[in-house]
Protein backbone atom coordinates (compact mmCIF):
# COMPACT_ATOMS: atom_id res chain seq x y z
CA UNK A 1 0.00 0.00 0.00
CA UNK A 2 1.87 3.55 -0.80
CA UNK A 3 0.79 4.79 2.54
CA UNK A 4 0.49 8.50 1.00
CA UNK A 5 -2.42 7.87 -1.59
CA UNK A 6 -4.76 6.40 0.50
CA UNK A 7 -8.46 6.84 -0.47
CA UNK A 8 -10.68 9.38 1.49
CA UNK A 9 -14.20 7.85 0.42
CA UNK A 10 -16.34 6.37 3.37
CA UNK A 11 -16.98 2.71 2.94
CA UNK A 12 -18.69 -0.08 5.27
CA UNK A 13 -17.42 0.10 8.69
CA UNK A 14 -18.30 -1.20 11.81
CA UNK A 15 -16.13 0.50 13.96
CA UNK A 16 -17.94 1.39 17.26
CA UNK A 17 -18.16 4.98 18.61
CA UNK A 18 -18.02 4.75 22.68
CA UNK A 19 -17.89 7.56 25.54
CA UNK A 20 -15.46 6.86 28.54
CA UNK A 21 -14.40 9.23 31.05
CA UNK A 22 -11.42 9.39 33.47
CA UNK A 23 -9.95 12.09 35.68
CA UNK A 24 -7.58 15.21 35.48
CA UNK A 25 -7.14 17.60 38.23
CA UNK A 26 -10.33 16.16 40.15
CA UNK A 27 -12.03 16.86 36.72
CA UNK A 28 -13.92 14.15 35.03
CA UNK A 29 -13.23 14.13 31.66
CA UNK A 30 -14.58 12.68 28.54
CA UNK A 31 -13.43 10.95 25.39
CA UNK A 32 -14.65 9.08 22.67
CA UNK A 33 -13.21 6.09 21.32
CA UNK A 34 -13.33 4.53 18.21
CA UNK A 35 -12.13 0.92 17.59
CA UNK A 36 -13.30 -2.40 15.78
CA UNK A 37 -14.76 -5.16 17.91
CA UNK A 38 -12.45 -4.90 21.28
CA UNK A 39 -9.19 -3.10 21.74
CA UNK A 40 -6.93 -6.50 22.91
CA UNK A 41 -3.73 -5.97 21.26
CA UNK A 42 -4.64 -2.78 18.81
CA UNK A 43 -2.05 -0.11 18.51
CA UNK A 44 -3.60 2.82 19.99
CA UNK A 45 -3.88 6.51 18.64
CA UNK A 46 -4.55 9.89 21.12
CA UNK A 47 -6.39 12.57 19.76
CA UNK A 48 -5.85 15.59 20.69
CA UNK A 49 -8.27 18.71 19.33
CA UNK A 50 -6.96 22.50 18.62
CA UNK A 51 -8.53 25.82 20.39
CA UNK A 52 -11.28 26.03 18.38
CA UNK A 53 -14.81 25.16 19.64
CA UNK A 54 -15.18 22.25 17.89
CA UNK A 55 -13.41 19.63 20.09
CA UNK A 56 -14.30 16.64 17.80
CA UNK A 57 -12.10 18.10 15.13
CA UNK A 58 -10.21 15.09 14.05
CA UNK A 59 -13.27 12.56 14.89
CA UNK A 60 -12.44 11.84 10.67
CA UNK A 61 -9.19 10.54 11.00
CA UNK A 62 -9.91 8.74 14.38
CA UNK A 63 -12.36 6.99 12.99
CA UNK A 64 -10.62 6.61 9.67
CA UNK A 65 -7.72 4.79 11.40
CA UNK A 66 -9.73 2.45 13.63
CA UNK A 67 -11.16 1.04 10.05
CA UNK A 68 -7.39 -0.04 9.69
CA UNK A 69 -7.44 -1.87 13.20
CA UNK A 70 -6.62 1.17 15.67
CA UNK A 71 -8.11 1.56 19.04
CA UNK A 72 -8.94 5.58 18.64
CA UNK A 73 -8.73 7.79 21.74
CA UNK A 74 -10.59 11.31 20.94
CA UNK A 75 -10.34 13.70 23.76
CA UNK A 76 -12.38 16.67 25.05
CA UNK A 77 -10.46 18.35 26.92
CA UNK A 78 -11.42 20.48 30.47
CA UNK A 79 -14.42 22.72 29.62
CA UNK A 80 -14.76 20.85 25.95
CA UNK A 81 -17.98 18.96 24.85
CA UNK A 82 -19.07 16.54 27.97
CA UNK A 83 -15.83 17.36 30.19
CA UNK A 84 -16.29 19.50 33.24
CA UNK A 85 -13.99 21.93 33.88
CA UNK A 86 -13.47 25.50 32.63
CA UNK A 87 -11.85 26.10 29.35
CA UNK A 88 -9.83 29.27 29.86
CA UNK A 89 -7.87 26.64 32.01
CA UNK A 90 -7.42 24.50 29.21
CA UNK A 91 -4.68 26.55 27.58
CA UNK A 92 -4.00 29.83 29.93
CA UNK A 93 -3.27 27.35 32.76
CA UNK A 94 -2.07 24.60 31.17
CA UNK A 95 -4.59 21.90 31.99
CA UNK A 96 -4.96 20.69 28.72
CA UNK A 97 -1.45 19.19 28.86
CA UNK A 98 -2.29 17.65 32.28
CA UNK A 99 -5.44 16.07 30.64
CA UNK A 100 -3.44 14.71 27.95
CA UNK A 101 -1.37 13.03 29.59
CA UNK A 102 -4.11 11.73 31.96
CA UNK A 103 -5.85 10.63 28.42
CA UNK A 104 -2.33 8.89 27.85
CA UNK A 105 -2.18 6.99 31.38
CA UNK A 106 -6.08 6.00 30.41
CA UNK A 107 -5.14 4.21 26.77
CA UNK A 108 -2.12 2.88 28.70
CA UNK A 109 -4.20 1.15 30.92
CA UNK A 110 -6.14 -0.64 28.34
CA UNK A 111 -5.44 -3.78 27.05
CA UNK A 112 -4.08 -2.11 23.57
CA UNK A 113 -0.46 -3.06 22.45
CA UNK A 114 1.39 -0.44 24.47
CA UNK A 115 4.40 -0.79 22.07
CA UNK A 116 2.37 0.60 19.64
CA UNK A 117 0.85 3.87 21.31
CA UNK A 118 1.10 7.49 19.28
CA UNK A 119 -0.10 11.29 19.62
CA UNK A 120 -1.49 13.29 17.19
CA UNK A 121 -2.79 17.05 17.84
CA UNK A 122 -4.48 19.73 15.68
CA UNK A 123 -3.56 23.31 15.71
CA UNK A 124 -3.04 24.53 19.49
CA UNK A 125 -2.76 20.84 20.47
CA UNK A 126 -0.11 20.03 18.39
CA UNK A 127 2.04 21.84 20.78
CA UNK A 128 0.86 20.23 23.51
CA UNK A 129 0.71 16.84 21.65
CA UNK A 130 4.20 17.41 21.28
CA UNK A 131 5.45 18.16 24.79
CA UNK A 132 3.70 15.02 25.62
CA UNK A 133 5.57 12.90 23.35
CA UNK A 134 8.65 14.66 24.94
CA UNK A 135 7.80 14.02 28.24
CA UNK A 136 5.81 10.59 28.02
CA UNK A 137 8.46 7.62 26.04
CA UNK A 138 6.03 4.92 26.60
CA UNK A 139 4.06 7.45 22.97
CA UNK A 140 5.92 5.84 20.17
CA UNK A 141 5.10 8.45 17.59
CA UNK A 142 3.80 11.70 17.14
CA UNK A 143 2.23 13.96 14.46
CA UNK A 144 1.50 17.57 14.85
CA UNK A 145 -1.06 19.06 12.31
CA UNK A 146 -0.72 22.76 11.41
CA UNK A 147 1.56 23.48 14.59
CA UNK A 148 3.36 26.12 16.17
CA UNK A 149 6.99 26.79 17.75
CA UNK A 150 5.67 29.65 20.27
CA UNK A 151 3.20 30.85 20.61
CA UNK A 152 1.94 34.22 23.28
CA UNK A 153 -1.23 32.22 25.53
CA UNK A 154 -1.80 35.14 28.39
CA UNK A 155 -0.37 33.47 31.08
CA UNK A 156 3.08 31.37 32.44
CA UNK A 157 3.04 28.10 33.36
CA UNK A 158 2.89 26.88 37.02
CA UNK A 159 6.36 26.52 38.20
CA UNK A 160 7.52 23.06 37.42
CA UNK A 161 5.07 22.78 34.60
CA UNK A 162 6.65 22.63 30.89
CA UNK A 163 5.91 25.79 28.93
CA UNK A 164 3.44 24.64 26.53
CA UNK A 165 3.43 28.40 24.64
CA UNK A 166 6.96 27.01 23.83
CA UNK A 167 6.92 23.33 22.11
CA UNK A 168 10.23 24.02 19.79
CA UNK A 169 11.80 24.29 23.39
CA UNK A 170 11.02 20.24 23.64
CA UNK A 171 10.19 18.83 20.08
CA UNK A 172 13.93 17.43 20.62
CA UNK A 173 13.06 14.97 23.30
CA UNK A 174 10.98 12.64 21.18
CA UNK A 175 13.80 11.71 19.07
CA UNK A 176 14.26 9.01 18.36
CA UNK A 177 10.84 8.31 17.54
CA UNK A 178 9.26 9.21 14.75
CA UNK A 179 7.90 12.81 14.16
CA UNK A 180 5.62 13.95 11.40
CA UNK A 181 4.99 17.73 11.00
CA UNK A 182 2.27 18.82 8.31
CA UNK A 183 1.68 22.55 7.91
CA UNK A 184 -0.13 24.44 5.11
CA UNK A 185 1.42 26.42 2.69
CA UNK A 186 -0.79 28.80 2.60
CA UNK A 187 -1.80 28.67 6.33
CA UNK A 188 -2.99 32.06 7.82
CA UNK A 189 -3.63 31.08 11.23
CA UNK A 190 -0.61 29.47 12.00
CA UNK A 191 2.29 30.35 10.03
CA UNK A 192 3.98 27.75 8.50
CA UNK A 193 7.38 29.38 9.13
CA UNK A 194 6.57 27.77 12.88
CA UNK A 195 6.51 24.14 11.65
CA UNK A 196 9.65 24.46 9.87
CA UNK A 197 11.30 25.62 13.39
CA UNK A 198 9.96 22.61 14.40
CA UNK A 199 11.49 20.47 11.93
CA UNK A 200 14.90 22.39 12.76
CA UNK A 201 14.71 21.64 16.30
CA UNK A 202 13.60 18.41 16.72
CA UNK A 203 15.78 14.94 16.06
CA UNK A 204 15.57 12.06 13.66
CA UNK A 205 13.68 10.18 12.50
CA UNK A 206 11.34 13.44 11.22
CA UNK A 207 9.46 14.37 8.29
CA UNK A 208 8.17 17.45 7.22
CA UNK A 209 5.36 17.59 5.41
CA UNK A 210 4.32 20.92 3.28
CA UNK A 211 0.95 21.02 1.60
CA UNK A 212 0.85 22.82 -1.23
CA UNK A 213 -1.84 25.76 -1.37
CA UNK A 214 -2.87 23.85 1.85
CA UNK A 215 -4.59 25.98 4.61
CA UNK A 216 -5.52 25.64 8.15
CA UNK A 217 -8.21 23.46 7.30
CA UNK A 218 -7.80 19.35 8.66
CA UNK A 219 -9.12 17.93 5.56
CA UNK A 220 -6.20 19.20 4.20
CA UNK A 221 -4.05 17.27 5.93
CA UNK A 222 -5.53 13.91 7.83
CA UNK A 223 -4.74 11.42 4.43
CA UNK A 224 -1.62 12.14 4.97
CA UNK A 225 -1.29 11.75 8.51
CA UNK A 226 -3.36 8.54 7.90
CA UNK A 227 -0.87 7.22 5.72
CA UNK A 228 2.10 8.08 7.80
CA UNK A 229 0.62 6.66 10.85
CA UNK A 230 0.04 3.05 9.15
CA UNK A 231 3.43 3.07 8.60
CA UNK A 232 5.35 4.63 11.39
CA UNK A 233 2.83 3.21 14.21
Amino acid sequence: MNSWLLGRGNFASDVRQSSVYFESDGLRLHAYTYCRGDSVGKPALIVCHGRTPESLELSGIARKIAEYGFFALNLEGRGRGKSEGGEQELWNEQGYLRDVMAAVDFTLGLDVDRQRVAIIGQSLGSGTAIIAAAHEPRLKACVALHPYSDYAFSTEPRPGDPDVRRPVDYVAQIAPRPLLIIAGEKDETLPVAGAHELYDAAGDPKRLLIVQDGTHSIEDTEVYALGWLLTNV
